[in-house]
């Protein structure tokens, strides 16, 4: 009833909004923009052409939204650029993982063919620790600090809850999806990014994602671009040469209780604490 009441409220404000300023785009920030059935919703009533949610929506984004509306004021003719460039935290040179790896003791490999090999273990039915670039500037793993799996049979989903990361069974597990299949997969009409915007499963792709689909046949769906983060893309198309799905079972790469891991050390650690099966980071491979 609260869910329900929050989006008739905010529907209402929007509508005014829309109706005063005459503007078909809308940016949502601030910490219920989070929520991502409202987001889903909005989406669905078609009131604007296209919806942004900033990744880092909350205390975050609205000082973002700050010093826009600082800037504006300054400079009248100033005007924002999109960006999908939310990998902003500390990267590390191979160098760097490759002594990390040295100091844990644990045996990898280097690999010549890093999105193909781990697609292989992807297809295996393995659960990777997907460590890559700089880290998400936000509350979701975009592809970077993410735990990966492929989207199939539906017990992938009660397993990573249950060994991985060990909280309740309930709790849903988003698919990311290579940006060109998402109307192929999903009922949303725009590009979904950040992972914000809730929506359905096509009914006719149920059966092939099931461990990505909530109870309700929604889905928290990250559609993924070479614009946005190429080597998640390279690895999601070289998984889609494979089993031929071009999505992925994306959750963030930490367990229940703890931020997701920002360094190689506490990628390690959590690999080796989890029932992941195998470590893909930087260049490098770590299997159990």
């Amino acid at each position: 009833a609260l869910q329900k009441r929050l989006e008739e409220v905010v529907l209402g404000v929007l509508r005014a909004a829309k109706e005063e300023y005459g503007i078909n785009r809308l940016c949502l920030s601030g910490g219920v923009a989070l929520n991502c059935s409202m987001n889903g919703r909005i989406e669905r009533e078609n009131l604007f052409d296209e919806i942004f949610v900033q990744p880092a929506s909350g205390d975050a984004g609205l000082a973002i939204g700050a010093c826009y509306l600082a800037q504006r004021k300054a400079d009248p003719s100033f005007v924002p650029v999109k960006s999908h460039d939310y990998y902003l935290h500390g990267e590390f040179t191979n160098e760097e993982i490759e002594e990390a790896l040295k100091e844990s003791g644990l045996s990898y490999t280097r690999s010549d063919s890093m999105f193909e090999d781990t697609a292989s273990c992807l297809e295996e039915g393995k659960v990777i620790g997907w460590f890559q670039g700089g880290a998400e500037f936000g509350p979701r793993a975009l592809g970077n600090r993410s735990i990966l799996a492929k989207p199939f049979p539906e017990s992938m989903r009660d397993h990573i809850n249950d060994n991985v990361k060990f909280r309740e069974y309930f709790r849903p597990l988003a698919p990311a999806c290579m940006k060109e299949y998402v109307s192929d997969y999903f009922d949303i009409g725009q590009e979904s990014p950040h992972m914000l915007i809730a929506c359905k499963v096509q009914p006719d792709k149920k059966d092939a994602i099931p461990a990505t689909v909530h109870v309700d046949d929604s889905c928290r769906v990250q559609s993924v671009g070479p614009e946005n983060n190429e080597r998640f893309y390279k690895l999601l198309s070289a998984f889609n040469k494979k089993p031929g799905c071009p999505v992925l079972l994306n959750t963030s790469f930490n367990v229940k209780g703890q931020p997701i891991v920002q360094t190689p050390q506490q990628a390690i650690g959590c690999f080796e604490s989890t029932k992941i099966d195998v470590l893909a980071i930087g260049d490098f491979l770590v299997k159990k």
